[in-house]
């Protein structure tokens, strides 16, 4: 068995019960309750929204052919330049936007969502787990031992800003969840629910309803699930067990 068939997902640190919990606290405390007044500002962990008429810094043509490279050097199994490749364009023009798709035409009237190159490649790292196993592998064997490093530093002088850049900056790292943790709980201490609950639901696709192909329920998939099942009787194992399971089951 070669790596790529034994690959199956990237292995996540086991999600701590009490999130489930405080995560639904949280909905009810952001919906009635906002603090007029925090101890410290903590910093975003995603970018602001952009208003309709904006003007861009997006990318041009050599970024676009080092991201088509990385493309090649993949399906030629180039780990070592697909990587790099990656890396560099990560610390000389992250910062500069890209339309999330990755297009670069859209047709007139289409709502088109940028995001800055940095955050697009860690997309792309993302989605190496079940397509290129080996370069994800690479990666993380690169960077996890500075996300590390930052992490304890992090934590142990309560440095938001310090974990916020390893969420922004080395996301796919084998400690971009820890940090999302921390910062959740730095949040949760500093009265800024919303946050807390941004941080802790990014670690997880199972804090968001399902994409079923069928769902025995009328949900909408991948929604956070508190608007998803507003008004929902979840005392109805009947109706919403079946539900659950499934939901359990495609999440494995």
């Amino acid at each position: 068995m070669n790596g790529r068939s034994a690959a199956r997902r990237p292995k996540l640190r086991a999600i701590r019960p009490p999130i489930v919990g405080a995560i639904f606290c949280l909905s009810l405390l952001v919906a009635g309750f906002t603090p007029s007044r925090v101890a410290a500002q903590l910093p975003p962990v995603g970018e602001a929204p952009l208003s309709a008429d904006v003007q861009l810094d997006d990318i041009g043509g050599p970024e676009r052919s080092h991201l088509d490279t990385v493309e090649a050097f993949l399906a030629d199994q180039q780990w070592d330049e697909a990587v790099e490749t990656l890396r560099r364009l990560m610390e000389n023009e992250g910062d500069r936007m890209i339309a999330a798709d990755g297009q670069v035409r859209h047709e007139p009237g289409d709502f088109v969502r940028y995001v800055p190159l940095r955050r697009f490649c860690q997309m792309r790292l993302a989605r190496m787990h079940g397509e290129f196993p080996e370069a994800l592998a690479l990666y993380r064997r690169r960077v996890d031992p500075l996300a590390e490093r930052w992490l304890t530093e992090a934590r142990a002088g309560a440095d938001a800003s310090q974990l916020a850049r390893i969420v922004r900056e080395m996301f796919v790292s084998s400690f971009g969840d820890d940090a999302l943790y921390s910062l959740g709980e730095l949040a949760l201490e500093q009265g800024d629910f919303a946050l807390a609950r941004d941080c802790w639901m990014r670690i997880s696709p199972r804090f968001y309803t399902p994409e079923l192909a069928d769902p025995p329920i009328p949900i909408p998939s991948a929604r956070p699930w508190w608007p998803a099942l507003k008004g929902a009787d979840l005392n109805d194992a009947d109706r919403y067990g079946p539900f659950l399971a499934e939901d359990a089951a495609a999440s494995a």
